[in-house]
């Protein structure tokens, strides 16, 4: 070989230039566990959890409560309904349907009133159900953080 094929491995060295990386402190272990996850916190994270989950369950059995009283009337007011469509004396069809309807309005205005109320429930039932299911990713990344962290501690 001649030495025009040879590489200038001095040249090229003084070309490469490495990034200058600050030092970096490193934290302790023991003083990570303290900063991050404390006993407190972690308690205070169990009972929003329970909290929570209290909240979830008296709102579902509102929904049920408020779910018969609405088929309950339901029911009531398709039968008072049919029953003053039939009795009610009047010149033609639609006549009688109109004021079977008049005699049945605070059946229906409280009917309007129970899906109103079970909407709402329902609203707050599905934001409680996205409270839950943060809190349950959230306690799946503390036990993800204290497994790393016993692991550090027993190596």
């Amino acid at each position: 070989m001649d030495n025009q094929n040879k590489l200038d491995i001095t040249a090229l060295k003084s070309e490469i230039k490495l990034p200058d990386f600050k030092e970096i402190e490193v934290v302790s272990y023991s003083n990570y566990f303290d900063n991050f996850w404390d006993s407190l916190k972690v308690e205070q994270y169990n009972e929003t959890l329970i909290s929570t989950v209290l909240q979830m369950n008296e709102i579902n059995n509102q929904i049920n409560d408020y779910t018969q009283k609405k088929v309950k009337t339901e029911l009531e007011y398709k039968h008072k309904l049919r029953y003053h469509i039939l009795t009610v004396e009047a010149a033609n069809a639609t006549e009688k349907k109109i004021l079977a309807e008049l005699a049945c309005e605070k059946l229906e205005a409280r009917l309007a009133y129970l899906s109103e109320i079970i909407r709402e429930l329902t609203q707050k039932a599905n934001q409680l159900r996205l409270e839950l299911d943060t809190l349950k990713t959230i306690g799946f990344n503390i036990r993800q953080e204290m497994k790393l962290w016993w692991k550090n501690v027993i190596m």
